[in-house]
């Protein structure tokens, strides 16, 4: 009986030791809550995304969402210009508006933020068992970024770099955290060019890679028309009666026996204010065009092997109807063009003083080169002081079919053009010091090793995804949500 009664005493005493421990356990975490909250340990010290075995803050998550965010707004902005809050309204919020019929804008950008983890998370620890160091180019581009920063956040007003920082992308975010994330980012970006960069393949390969991929690699040259089966309630046609109308016209169309018929009908069957488009043929033709182009419904009847010059044929839309012209399929066994160019621009050819003005300045620096040493490397140097084009180095452009417009292309592709040659040539832009330096290589080498290098390490990288498993945790709460 005493044993029995010492035994409950025991009991109860272990009941007390356990609800005295809790209560201490409970206090110690109330506590570091709320010096968390103050802290941002919340934030920045426990994992919100876990990417196979590398864990990412809630002000990691952050830094890529909101990198998503200003992305996007640039490229719509820059695309749609005083439209773009139409798109994405910077003064709603997010999972307020529609991405797709499936996704809000947060969603969107949640799922882009991930995403971009898991993606770096892959290569950096690739990276890192490969001994692949950031390179300095990398590291000039994370200290002249945080530089930047740091120039403008005085002129914002704000007290500290970190403040400006965080209210740019987030609770938590520091210059040092940021720094991370900027060297991760790159990291990544760096190896996956190295990844790329380091494949190399023989002549042999790339024709037996080509020929096992022809259907998405060849080109096609076709015509096409589109004829709108939109409603016109101000003239009483509802939907049916326009669909069945566009649809009449187009067989019309594709009735034709030649081009120059094809050309002809669709001509006549363009609305008044937009016929002269297409009355010299040049509005419905396509030439050399990737299969990646293709309107989906027109692609399976373009690329069928059965396809012969002077085919038509009619394809159906929810909006309207296609009426497509074959012309010919290419297997792109030509050598590309590699050319430098100065382009002089003119917004208005109408404004005829202008027009003449870019002209004269076209020839003057072409003199100007001609007067010198007329290398390649001194049309270089002209051309990084004086062309407005940005989009390449030293007006440097290694030329393919269907890449440029139809001028600059007739005059690089020309059978007389030989190394060292020089021309102006007039084109919507402007007029172009044209200097021909040589062929390159086979376009379709150019095409397989780039479709095979990407196919190689999609492979690779859907094979990393297994291992790399994303899961969010109880912090992810504290990531951006709208």
């Amino acid at each position: 009986m005493g044993g029995t009664q010492k035994k409950k005493k025991t009991g109860e005493n272990d009941k007390f030791r356990k609800n005295t421990i809790t209560a201490l356990i409970v206090i110690a975490l109330i506590l570091a809550l709320s010096i968390g909250i103050k802290t941002n340990i919340l934030y920045t010290g426990f994992a919100a995304v876990k990417v196979g075995n590398v864990s990412y803050s809630a002000a990691d998550y952050n830094f890529h969402f909101y990198n998503a965010y200003y992305q996007t707004y640039s490229n719509i902005q820059n695309y749609y210009g005083e439209s773009a809050s139409s798109i994405l309204d910077t003064k709603k919020p997010l999972d307020q508006q529609k991405y797709s019929d499936t996704q809000t804008w947060a969603d969107y950008f949640k799922e882009t933020a991930i995403n971009n983890l898991q993606q770096i998370a892959i290569l950096s620890s690739a990276a890192n068992s490969a001994n692949y160091k950031l390179p300095d180019e990398a590291k000039n581009t994370v200290n002249s970024t945080i530089d930047g920063y740091k120039q403008t956040y005085k002129n914002n007003g704000y007290a500290t770099l970190d403040s400006f920082l965080e209210m740019n992308f987030g609770k938590g975010m520091t210059e040092k955290l940021f720094r991370k994330n900027l060297e991760n980012q790159l990291l990544a970006s760096y190896y996956y060019k190295h990844l790329i960069s380091s494949k190399t393949y023989t002549n042999e390969e790339l024709d037996a890679y080509y020929n096992q991929n022809k259907d998405k690699l060849d080109t096609v040259t076709y015509r096409q028309y589109f004829i709108s089966g939109a409603a016109d309630e101000s003239k009483g046609i509802d939907s049916a009666t326009a669909m069945a109308n566009a649809k009449a016209a187009a067989e019309k169309i594709a009735a034709a026996r030649s081009e120059a018929e094809f050309n002809t009908l669709v001509y006549q069957s363009a609305p008044a204010d937009s016929r002269e488009k297409y009355k010299d043929g040049e509005g419905t033709l396509l030439k050399n065009q990737k299969v990646s182009s293709f309107y989906s419904g027109n692609k399976d009847w373009l690329i069928d092997s059965k396809r012969v010059k002077g085919d038509t044929t009619v394809v159906q839309t929810d909006s309207g109807c296609y009426v497509l012209y074959y012309v010919s399929r290419g297997d792109n066994s030509y050598n590309t063009k590699k050319v430098r160019h100065i382009l002089v621009q003119v917004d208005d050819f109408k404004d005829t003083a202008k027009a003449e003005e870019a002209l004269k300045k076209a020839q003057d620096i072409l003199n100007q080169w001609k007067n010198g040493d007329r290398t390649e490397d001194s049309f270089a140097n002209l051309a990084k002081e004086n062309s407005a084009d940005n989009g390449s180095e030293g007006g440097y452009y290694e030329v393919y079919r269907g890449q440029m417009v139809k001028e600059f292309e007739d005059w690089c592709f020309d059978t007389v053009r030989k190394a060292g040659d020089t021309g102006i040539v007039k084109t919507d832009y402007g007029y172009h010091i044209m200097y021909f330096i040589g062929d390159g290589e086979l376009y379709r080498y150019t095409l397989a090793r780039e479709d095979k290098k990407t196919s190689e390490y999609n492979s690779w990288y859907e094979s990393q995804k297994n291992t790399f498993t994303v899961k969010e945790t109880f912090f992810m709460r504290y990531g951006k949500k709208s």
